[in-house]
């Protein structure tokens, strides 16, 4: 993928109009892991903006003065290489904290940048706020310990399965990510809520544009997914697990 630290003017900033707080969290399905219900029930001021698909969250090199935290729908999170090309890093859902590693360090600015691939809320929380709750409810402190924990794991786990899959795997692999990080693992049949284009499977997978279009036909034709105006529908999710076990055996 190419830089793109500098994204047309129309695609940095599209902010639609974002719910209240309190309504983020009512019947959120990680409610109970998540470091925000406790948050939303005190008077803390915190931003809520709401992003259109393919604008930017955050940018690198941009000043970081909050910490944000996605509260609906799904963002990319990319880096730039040492030669300028951008490559994606993984994909933040609900709960998940955007720049988790710029703040953990104390940087002043994003060293990554996120784009929204569906329409996405973000929740901008001050760290000093965060801690202050963190440190005042037990249940805020072990919710921020797993968050950060499960997103360190995933990025783990994201590298290891780059090292050792081949393409067809890598695909179902993502697609079984998206389903999960989308809370859609109840349903036998799901479609994804996101319009998927060869390119930016090819982004997250680190694979090859002309790649991915070979494994999506491939996969259509065993009948593990369809497609249709770039959303994808796994008809059941079961046979899809089974054949990326298959598939990297």
């Amino acid at each position: 993928m190419k830089n793109n630290v500098n994204p047309p003017r129309s695609r940095r900033r599209h902010h639609l109009a974002a719910p209240r707080f309190e309504e983020l969290c009512s019947g959120c399905s990680k409610q109970q892991q998540c470091v925000l219900p406790p948050l939303a029930a005190t008077s803390l001021r915190v931003e809520i903006k709401s992003y259109r698909a393919g604008h930017y969250v955050m940018l690198h090199g941009e000043p970081r003065a909050s910490l944000p935290i996605v509260c609906r729908g799904l963002t990319m999170v990319s880096r730039l290489t040492e030669v300028g090309d951008e490559v994606a890093l993984q994909c933040c859902g609900v709960g998940d904290f955007l720049g988790l590693a710029d703040w953990l360090q104390g940087e002043g600015s994003y060293s990554s940048s996120g784009r929204a691939l569906m329409e996405t809320t973000v929740v901008f929380v001050r760290p000093e706020d965060l801690l202050a709750q963190v440190q005042s409810n037990p249940r805020s402190l072990t919710a921020l310990f797993r968050q950060i924990g499960s997103q360190v794991g995933t990025l783990q786990e994201r590298v290891g399965l780059r090292a050792v899959q081949d393409a067809s795997s890598r695909v179902i692999h993502l697609l079984l990510d998206l389903v999960r990080q989308l809370t859609l693992l109840d349903e036998e049949e799901v479609r994804l809520p996101v319009k998927l284009s060869p390119t930016i499977i090819a982004d997250m997978a680190g694979l090859r544009r002309e790649t991915v279009s070979r494994v999506l036909a491939d996969l259509q034709k065993r009948r593990l997914i369809l497609q249709s105006n770039r959303f994808i529908t796994i008809p059941c999710l079961n046979r899809l697990r089974n054949a990326s076990r298959a598939d990297s055996a």
